[in-house]
């Protein structure tokens, strides 16, 4: 009988062992951190979309829970981003633990105070802020304490390299030297309100100043819209007997271009050339067809490298100390040389989402600096690497 019964007690207790075990083998781990990440645009936009899915599959391989908020149309201004912004974080349940967000032009001041007043640590990525707005606000952590750091492109020198590289194509093509080739010029920008379309439209000029040869014919605001673009080129056109080249600020522009050249017979890549900058995946197929000479692309992957930073910064890991609290990325390149490479992962990207712990601190306490390059982050964390 005491035999017996020490052997239930000792079969209850292999069961409740196995039982924790089997718990413990599927219970989820904590998060590290609860981020929100807020998308000044609608699910579809092309950009965005790409931003959003790196930046979920980076939260998977980190153990971060991300909740992304799409902004409501009407709030997409200066005058209502802010009200959005603090109504979204009040209504909560729980506040995050951090946030990603970008500014719109003249309200960074409204959308920082929202942060403050909550004590919430966010990184500001994609729009930079004009060379004014810096000297009144200050670098982050001055005077907003909980503004960790700022996170955007070199748009400056993408405006210049795109005007360059669109150069260089076409006097390659024409057989001439690049300060003898007379050709002429449409730039199609965004809203005129935009820092990030008034930082490239200035690298644009500054690449012009050495090359004189190009005639600017005109810069229009196309405000980031394939429609809007293509009427603007449609114009244009009928205006110009001819215009060589189109620097397009965006692809959505650029897709523009090509139907306003249709409109009128004329073939893109044939008859005039197309740069642009995002690398939506839809480009790629332009690029295939030679109907955009190139696209200039990878900072979708900002709001990626940022949850990066906030999960090394969570376990006192401030990447003050390497990146700074300013950190500028530069465009890498789409064409015909890589676009069958690079082109077919960023139409069909596959993550390894165990390879995004190589790039965090955190995780890999051998990495010593970040280096936030997209081709760098495709070849670490990428299933088909080029």
């Amino acid at each position: 009988m005491k035999a017996s019964s020490f052997l239930i007690k000792f079969i209850l207790m292999a069961l409740c062992g196995w039982a924790n075990f089997a718990w413990s083998a599927v219970a989820p781990e904590k998060p590290i951190a609860n981020i929100v990440f807020f998308v000044n645009a609608d699910k579809g936009a092309e950009f965005w979309d790409s931003q959003v899915a790196f930046a979920q599959a980076v939260s998977k391989g980190l153990n971060i829970k991300l909740d992304v908020h799409y902004m409501p149309a009407d709030a997409r201004n200066r005058f209502a981003i802010a009200d959005e912004t603090a109504k979204y974080l009040d209504r909560r349940a729980t506040p995050p633990d951090f946030a990603i967000a970008s500014f719109w032009l003249k309200g960074e001041d409204k959308l920082l105070k929202v942060f403050e007043q909550r004590r919430l640590p966010f990184i500001s990525i994609n729009s930079n802020l004009t060379a004014e707005k810096w000297a009144e606000m200050g670098e982050p952590r001055a005077q907003y304490k909980h503004w960790l750091g700022h996170m955007s492109p070199d748009d400056v020198h993408g405006g210049f390299v795109l005007a360059k590289q669109l150069i260089s194509s076409a006097t390659k093509r024409a057989q001439c030297a690049d300060n003898r080739c007379q050709l002429n010029m449409l730039a199609l920008t965004g809203h005129s309100y935009s820092a990030v379309a008034r930082e490239r439209e200035a690298g644009l000029k500054r690449a012009l100043k050495y090359n004189k040869n190009i005639n600017l014919l005109q810069t229009v605001h196309a405000n980031w819209q394939q429609q809007m673009a293509y009427s603007q080129t449609v114009q244009a056109l009928g205006r110009h007997n001819r215009i060589d080249l189109f620097w397009a600020g965006n692809d959505s522009m650029a897709y523009g271009v090509v139907e306003g050249l249709n409109h009128y017979n004329l073939i893109a890549g044939e008859h005039a050339l197309i740069g642009s900058i995002d690398w939506s995946p839809r480009t790629v197929d332009y690029v295939k067809d030679k109907q955009i000479d190139f696209s200039l692309g990878g900072h979708f992957m900002e709001a990626g490298w940022s949850l990066i930073l906030l999960a090394d910064y969570a376990s006192r890991r401030d990447f003050i100390d390497d990146a700074g609290v300013i950190v500028k990325t530069r465009f890498s390149i789409l064409n015909q040389t890589n676009v069958d490479t690079l082109g077919a992962f960023l139409q069909k990207p596959e993550w390894d989402e165990s390879q995004f712990k190589m790039l965090s601190k955190r995780f890999n306490p051998k990495l010593k600096r970040y280096h936030f390059s997209a081709n760098q982050t495709i070849q670490v964390a990428g299933k088909k690497s080029f």
